[in-house]
């Protein structure tokens, strides 16, 4: 999730978080990043951007797919990409060990998110 480093609105926080959440429930082995668009890496995937810096991601990353989320309509755009990559293969989930190989593990949560 790329932005302007000048400006971060709240709403594309909570883009970032979704992502990033809905994800982390699937146990995907994915990396969601919350990135200036000046300061993108080498070896980006896909960008997801807000309106205002699709010319800047498209000029910063030519070769990587981007994605426009609107403010408007976020979570329903969300849900389409996430579906859609999983359909197409982008991802992999984690597949849990055998019963038998298990151990134990403990996880804490805050709210909705693992700490």
């Amino acid at each position: 999730c790329a932005y302007d480093i000048e400006v971060l609105p709240t709403w594309w926080l909570q883009v970032h978080r979704w992502i990033k959440t809905r994800l982390e429930r699937e146990q995907a082995l994915v990396k969601v990043d919350l990135i200036p668009i000046s300061t993108l890496p080498e070896g980006v995937d896909l960008l997801v951007v807000p309106p205002d810096v699709a010319a800047a991601a498209r000029e910063q990353a030519p070769q990587t797919e981007c994605l426009v989320v609107t403010a408007d309509d976020y979570p329903k755009q969300i849900v389409e990409l996430l579906d859609r990559l999983r359909n197409q293969g982008w991802y992999q989930i984690e597949v849990p060990a055998p019963e038998g190989d298990r151990v134990g593990k403990t996880v804490k949560h805050l709210g909705y998110e693992r700490i």
